[in-house]
């Protein structure tokens, strides 16, 4: 081990020991901060690091250390700014940082050849410049990003609407309403977002529920925005990059908010605190994305004696011919041969466990299957950097590098695994692009189950499990007896 390595392991120790720690905020409150750090990535390029922990009386979330750079550089740092003389806290900083002259130019004279009109209109007091409002764990921010933010930074004129994208998108207004002292619509004229309607739902902050409508229906979103103006009342993340591009965005995600939810709240005259909007939270990426787990399992596996408590009984039916590795050492010089720019990218598991079978169930209760066949979903087995699922033929190998997305979920390429119990780790496989779900456990946790044997395997049939359904059960906080699957998620194959 180098000494630098040796310096980032000793550090990342230390983080994990960090008590609680008291942070002042920008808006009279205070977060209490829990100090800890967990690695969601380490691959032969990258550290990532993510937790709340202190460094020279600075929180940070988030940073990304390279590996392969000469001294492990820290590349990408998300932290709280809490400096109220920051350049982060000024309202020129937002101004500035949107500079829309060039384009400006280019519009008028698309415009103009297009004879797209062109008019002016008075805003009624709307603000000129608009910037995100962000929550995460139900708690507010704003946020200097990397690049661009989500939903986009908004500028105003008497003419015309642009948003802060990679390119600055505008658009003439069409039509200005104020409809109340709080509601505003716009319409446009050109090709890209027809309609934004703003609702101000708070007097102090002016905080406002947008629903932007473009063209291109797919494209309109609905989201919080607050005047620049207003950053002084919220604490401000600032996500910075410096020697590459910071690609893992999702690896930091703010809470999905059901804005149409908040707004009818107020219009309704409910009293809304908008430093804790967890009642509105429709999805948190903070920490767990799962917030119920199933009924607890045994402490002690009923087969714990037998031979399906052998870790090794379940890999030697895995690659009973022993062809794993070479079929793998054979597969990765074929990939990367065929790749002209990225090459199979060895990635740490980061504790996950390497051998994989899937759960069935019949009449509502879970077997799983002693076969050297392949089984239905496949058998698989995580390496470093690659998932390899068990054919008939041999093996089926997918490039996965491994993310740590929070405590119970992680993502390899695209597949997503949400672990859904305390005891033997039964995870829901998700696969992103077939949407397909599968239900599947360590082989260590086979003892936990019921084991239907090679003999009885040949003509098992398992019940229909609607394996999307329970997720979202789980996610909603329903606690489900794994052991007894009602017909709401496992229909017997008899009907």
């Amino acid at each position: 081990m180098t000494k630098m390595n040796y310096t980032i392991g000793v550090l990342l120790s230390m983080l994990f020991s960090l008590g609680s720690i008291l942070v002042g905020c920008s808006h009279g409150k205070s977060h209490s901060i829990t100090g800890y750090c967990d690695t969601v990535l380490n691959d032969s390029l990258r550290l990532i690091v993510r937790g709340h922990f202190v460094e020279n009386d600075t929180v940070f979330f988030l940073k990304e250390y390279l590996k392969d750079r000469e001294g492990m550089p820290c590349n990408a740092l998300i932290y709280l700014d809490a400096n109220p003389d920051s350049r982060y806290r000024t309202t020129d900083y937002w101004v500035n940082r949107f500079d829309i002259s060039d384009a400006l130019e280019r519009w008028s004279r698309t415009w103009k050849e297009q004879h797209v009109p062109v008019g002016k209109f008075d805003l009624q007091g709307l603000p000129a410049e608009w910037i995100p409002l962000h929550y995460r764990g139900g708690k507010p921010y704003v946020c200097s990003p990397f690049q661009v933010d989500f939903p986009y930074q908004v500028r105003w004129t008497d003419s015309i609407a642009c948003l802060r994208m990679l390119e600055p998108v505008g658009a003439p207004i069409h039509s200005f309403e104020k409809l109340s002292s709080t509601h505003y619509r716009a319409t446009f004229n050109g090709d890209d977002f027809r309609e934004i309607d703003i609702r101000i739902v708070d007097e102090r902050t002016q905080a406002a529920v947008w629903n932007v409508t473009w063209k291109e229906n797919v494209l309109s979103y609905s989201c919080l925005m607050i005047p620049v103006e207003s950053h002084r009342y919220f604490d401000l993340i600032v996500c910075e990059a410096g020697l590459q591009v910071f690609p893992y965005k999702f690896l930091w995600m703010p809470d999905e908010i059901d804005t149409g939810a908040l707004a009818d709240a107020v219009s309704h005259g409910e009293k809304v605190d908008f430093y804790d909007l967890k009642p509105y939270v429709q999805k948190s990426y903070a920490d767990s994305s799962l917030q119920g787990y199933v009924e607890d399992l045994p402490d002690v596996p009923p087969h714990a004696e037998a031979e399906y408590a052998d870790k090794e009984y379940w890999t030697q039916l895995f690659d009973k011919d022993n062809r794993f590795e070479a079929d793998l050492e054979k597969w990765t010089a074929e990939y990367n041969a065929g790749q002209t720019v990225w090459v199979l990218n060895k990635s740490d598991l980061l504790h996950l466990p390497a051998d994989w079978i899937p759960l069935h169930y019949r009449n509502g209760k879970p077997y799983v299957l002693a076969t050297d066949k392949a089984d239905n979903p496949p058998q698989a087995r995580l390496a470093e950097g690659v998932v390899g699922y068990k054919q008939e033929s041999g093996f089926r190998f997918v490039p996965a590098v491994c993310y740590k997305m929070s405590f119970t979920d992680y993502r390899l390429g695209n597949l997503f695994l949400h672990f859904i119990d305390r005891h033997c780790r039964v995870a829901v496989w998700e696969t992103a692009r077939d949407r397909s779900y599968d239900l599947m456990i360590p082989v260590e946790s086979a003892c936990y189950f019921d084991v239907v044997d090679e003999a009885e395997a040949r003509t098992f049939r398992p019940d229909a499990v609607d394996i999307k359904a329970l997720l979202e059960a789980l996610k909603a906080g329903k606690r489900i007896d794994l052991y007894n699957l009602d017909r709401e998620y496992a229909v017997p194959s008899s009907e």
